[in-house]
């Protein structure tokens, strides 16, 4: 089955592989291949159709792209069909007086997804989740395949939480909400879901605060920052792996910074696909967060965002004086039964 996934307007996932999009919407990475294209959509190196390429525009298989109203041809630089919307042409403006180019010849600050009417480019680059494998380049500083993952470089340390996940991956976890973004949204979304959370009298006693009231102050004065605090290493089981003491922690708590600090390694956007180097050699593998969380619970699955308002109201709680631990499980079955 083809999987394609949109988030707020922009695709994700497109033919089952997770996608990268520039500015324009143009898809640049799809798994491990890449796309280029000249100014007006036309490929430098024709990559199979039938699937999202230029500006958002799907391209069929005789190269031609899908504007919903009307079709692009990316070889000319036009529409095949005028313009319908009547109201896109403008008398102080005589580009718009022809109803055939694309975005009124300005290719690189416009789009025009739907085949009607330019607008600005989305100038923040978004960043989504790829799959690349190879481990030498991917630990490199300027290997950034995995969105949402800064700071490839070395380090270590701290004491991860007991999290395994069966060998292959999968099972518990749930990639329905690997959402575009980075990870500071991610985590501006993951603040307002905790607050919302520590509403509840028993999720606030979970993280050990004595009400709402005071857990909802002391997270809302809390800095949620991003540091490199180290790359995650798994054991091989036999039949799971296993996250390694010594491994790269999820996060970490400083009370003394009144700062809540999250790891770059792991992959926020999509947890259930983050790197993960298996101990003693080169050879990487995928571990997947959402599924070992899951089994660490007790839960039939956990979603991205539960992930990451867990992380925070975890972390909460070691502000709030419970004291740092290996063995998680207990701390964490308490805030999936009382803030979720």
């Amino acid at each position: 089955m083809t999987e394609n996934l949109h988030f707020a307007g922009q695709m994700i996932k497109s033919n089952n592989n997770w996608v990268v999009t520039d500015r324009l919407g143009s898809v640049v990475r799809s798994g491990t291949e890449t796309l280029r294209y000249f100014p007006w959509g036309e490929e430098r190196t024709t990559t199979t159709q039938n699937r999202d390429k230029f500006g958002a525009y799907f391209r069929d298989a005789s190269g031609l792209d899908y504007a919903l109203n009307r079709y692009y041809s990316s070889s000319h630089g036009r529409f095949l069909t005028p313009d319908p919307y009547v109201a896109s042409a403008s008398l102080t403006n005589p580009q718009s007086w022809d109803r055939y180019p694309y975005v009124e010849n300005d290719p690189v600050n416009f789009v025009d997804p739907q085949g009607l009417n330019r607008r600005g480019a989305d100038f923040s680059v978004t960043v989504y989740a790829t799959r690349y494998y190879d481990v030498n380049e991917l630990w490199s500083s300027e290997a950034n395949y995995w969105a949402g993952i800064w700071g490839w470089g070395g380090g270590g340390g701290g004491s991860p939480p007991a999290l395994e996940q069966p060998r292959g991956g999968g099972g518990g976890g749930s990639s329905e909400d690997s959402e575009a973004g980075n990870p500071p949204r991610q985590f501006v979304l993951g603040r307002a879901e905790a607050m919302s959370a520590l509403f509840k009298p028993d999720c606030a006693k979970a993280v050990g605060a004595p009400d709402s009231a005071t857990a909802r102050n002391r997270l809302a004065n809390a800095n949620i920052e991003f540091a490199d605090l180290g790359a995650f290493v798994v054991e091989d089981r036999g039949d799971h792996y296993k996250i390694a003491a010594g491994s790269g922690t999820i996060a970490q708590a400083i009370v003394e910074a009144n700062a809540i600090q999250i790891n770059t390694r792991l992959n926020w956007i999509a947890p259930d696909l983050t790197p993960a180097r298996i101990d003693g050699s080169q050879n990487l593998v995928i571990f997947d967060f959402l599924a070992a969380t899951a089994q660490l619970v007790g839960a039939n699955s956990v979603s991205g965002a539960q992930f990451r308002t867990r992380t925070i109201l975890h972390e909460l709680g070691h502000l709030n004086g419970k004291p740092q631990e290996r063995g998680s499980a207990a701390y964490d079955r308490d805030i999936f039964k009382n803030c979720f």
